[in-house]
């Protein structure tokens, strides 16, 4: 009965353990540079940016500044029928009595408005619609480059978990293999059944460890198809074989984030903006000129009047003036209010600058000592696998127990588990010092 259990339990073992290989043999291979390029085209957070950034463009027009002047056409007929009866005190004047009289009028009439002056505001309103379209670009560039490092930090994410999954079924194998030894060697009466039980509970937690880790992968996968656009049910497997740039220079990547960083673009876009606006409100301390001219077209006919028919039509014009003497001081608080924000801006770039500066020296630090931690970590593997097949040898020949064999094991684990998260960390600092730079889309694309 024994016996048969265990045939069951290594059976299962087999098919959980072979799933995956066979899956990875038969799915399409996803790369880093395909997850990148399907983000910049499928992402729905990307193409709802790039269609608020759209509207901003569209916005930018001298329509809606107000320099363009406005040419608006009203008409209207009217038709009605009524019974009149009119009398007069003068005698001589006949009285009217109509049964069903009809009349009619048609009226139309052309209007155009356009402001002559207005203290520029109307200009500046227009230099301030074309910095808000540049700040829709750059809001626009910055979800492009938060997605795609979530795309590419999720990405990393699979991969790591990916070759997570191959480490602990090789270390679940070796505590298969451990656990059938044990067993000959217990039936041969060589060892304690301790030694059994300890094998089986590394076994275990080994089986455990893997199943759980293969929950994670495939959440994992799940929710790098959300970001590129995918159903997130579709299967796939990411190529963990991507390259490291280990040339970044801290100088180039800090000259290029002063230049065409993001957010310090953003920051210097609304300091512009912030600068229009106070042009816009001292505009209202200058007069201001509208231009008001129209066409008038009017014909009346009625069947029960003295005026049978009348029609009149012209062309009048009028130019107003106009000047703010008081209104409670709300010109003052809106200019004082634009120079306090025009003051606001002017801290929040410097602060955007040197957040900046620090976020890509601290990034850099953690890149260049995820590079050196990753080749020590080389060389710990080698150490650690050598050790690991010699404590195999000794313990097939009796000159270690299970205990030492399984801290072998456990180190060769732990040092193959330090790369697989190093190179992570590592290809994570390199893509943010990318964001940082500016370089990311630029990246991306090649």
């Amino acid at each position: 009965m024994k016996k048969h259990r265990s045939l069951v339990c290594f059976i299962f073992w087999m098919l959980s353990t072979t799933a995956f290989s066979q899956v990875k043999d038969t799915l399409n291979v996803l790369t880093l540079e395909e997850a990148i390029l399907g983000a910049l085209e499928q992402n729905h957070n990307i193409r709802i940016a790039r269609y608020d950034a759209a509207i901003s463009e569209n916005n930018a027009t001298p329509g809606n500044a107000g320099l363009l002047p406005s040419l608006a056409a009203e008409g209207s007929y009217t038709k009605s029928i009524r019974d009149v009866q009119t009398s007069f005190i003068n005698p001589q004047i006949d009285e009217i009595n109509r049964q069903n009289a009809e009349s009619s009028t048609l009226t139309g009439t052309v209007l155009l408005n356009y402001t002559i002056f207005n203290g520029l505001g109307n200009y500046y309103q227009f230099n301030s619609l074309q910095n808000l379209s540049r700040i829709g670009d750059v809001q626009a560039r910055l979800t492009i480059e938060n997605t795609l490092l979530q795309a590419v930090i999720q990405y990393l994410e699979a991969a790591r978990l990916q070759e997570l999954l191959q480490i602990n079924r090789e270390a679940m194998e070796i505590s298969r293999e451990r656990y059938e030894r044990v067993n000959v060697k217990y039936e041969f009466g060589a060892i304690t059944k301790l030694d059994v039980l300890n094998a089986k509970v590394d076994l275990n937690a080994d089986s455990t460890i893997y199943l759980s880790t293969m929950a994670d992968y495939a959440n994992a996968l799940r929710n790098l198809n959300l970001l590129l656009g995918r159903d997130p049910a579709a299967t796939m497997v990411v190529d963990e074989n991507f390259g490291l740039n280990r040339n970044l220079q801290l100088e180039a990547l800090m000259a290029e984030a002063l230049a065409v960083n993001s957010n310090l673009l953003l920051a210097e876009y609304l300091r512009q903006d912030a600068r229009l606006n106070l042009k816009i409100a001292n505009s209202g301390y200058y007069p201001r000129i509208d231009l008001n001219a129209a066409y008038n077209y009017n014909h009346v006919k009625d069947e029960a009047s003295f005026l049978n028919l009348s029609r009149t039509d012209g062309f009048s014009g009028t130019i107003t003036l106009s000047y703010n003497l008081f209104n409670g001081f709300q010109q003052r608080t809106r200019v004082e209010n634009a120079r306090v924000s025009l003051a606001a801006s002017a801290e929040n770039l410097e602060l955007a600058a040197d957040q900046v500066k620090r976020d890509v020296r601290n990034t850099y630090e953690i890149y260049l000592n995820n590079l050196y931690l990753l080749q020590l970590a080389q060389d710990d593997l080698t150490t650690s696998r050598l050790n690991f097949e010699r404590s195999q040898e000794a313990y097939a020949t009796g000159q270690i127990n299970s205990t030492d064999l399984r801290t072998a094991q456990l180190n060769l684990i732990n040092s193959q588990n330090r790369i697989n998260n190093l190179r992570i960390q590592t290809k994570s600092s390199e893509v943010e010092l990318y964001r940082l730079s500016g370089r990311l889309i630029m990246e991306s694309r090649r």
